[in-house]
């Protein structure tokens, strides 16, 4: 499924800026590089070409932002329960990719995403207590990993489920980001088990590593700027845009 022998500096332009812009995301809000550079690598690249060039600097991206945020061991004793259920459900589910319809798939998707920043916006906040959490958590993992197998967007069920908890900024990044990991590391091995990604896809990947960190850089700068409100608008302004570009994507 790889077109790198195909590849001409223009599409090596636009992978650039993808994970540029992606980074900048991502080092504001710990989360969105996925969701942001797959879209954006489509409109030049194959749905699976684009997920396979996504998933290495996503894997080292999250890896990064969870080492600094300082909350690694903290979410994994939180949330153990949402990755094993995650990784299991994506063992099984992720040959779903190869055989469903993307294009209705991440139009729904987008929808949703839509809907949810509309109630965050317009409606009251979701909060979820402590009770609620322990029967949640292994749900959340389930969503993520049936959606994740199919699409590979396995994180939004967990963004969504991070955000309504309402944690402070770094506790969040570094929850978004040790579940990403977690999540990118049992979804990368199944790609290459199944052959989507390959050798060349991880070459090709390594081009995308340098405005990556640069973006990765800048948006944690960003990110240090802003207040606690101003981080949360960022998140929910992110999330309309990445609803958007799934949408927008299936009829360009």
């Amino acid at each position: 499924m790889s077109l790198f022998y195909e590849i001409d500096p223009s599409v090596l332009l636009v992978v650039a800026l993808a994970f540029f812009f992606g980074g900048v995301i991502k080092g504001m809000t710990g989360f969105g590089l996925h969701m942001i550079t797959v879209p954006l690598l489509s409109f030049s690249l194959p749905l699976p070409t684009a997920i396979a060039l996504t998933m290495i600097p996503v894997l080292l991206s999250n890896a990064y932002l969870m080492k600094q945020s300082g909350h690694a061991w903290e979410s994994v004793r939180r949330f153990w329960p949402l990755m094993v259920v995650l990784v299991v459900t994506l063992w099984f589910s992720t040959r779903l990719l190869v055989t469903l319809d993307q294009a209705i798939l991440t139009s729904i998707y987008g929808v949703v995403i839509f809907i949810f920043v509309l109630t965050n916006i317009r409606g009251p906040r979701l909060e979820i207590t402590p009770g609620a959490e322990r029967w949640l958590s292994p749900l959340v993992g389930l969503a993520g990993g049936v959606i994740g197998g199919a699409t590979s967007l396995y994180g939004l069920p967990v963004l969504l489920y991070i955000i309504a908890l309402n944690s402070p900024k770094e506790q969040f990044v570094g929850a978004v980001t040790t579940n990403y990991l977690v999540g990118g590391v049992a979804l990368t091995f199944m790609l290459a088990k199944l052959e989507i990604l390959t050798g060349q896809d991880a070459v090709i990947a390594g081009i995308g590593l340098v405005p990556l960190f640069a973006g990765l850089a800048a948006g944690q700068f960003l990110r240090g700027k802003a207040s606690q409100e101003l981080f949360r608008k960022i998140v929910l302004a992110t999330l309309i845009g990445i609803g958007l570009a799934m949408i927008l994507r299936n009829f360009l």
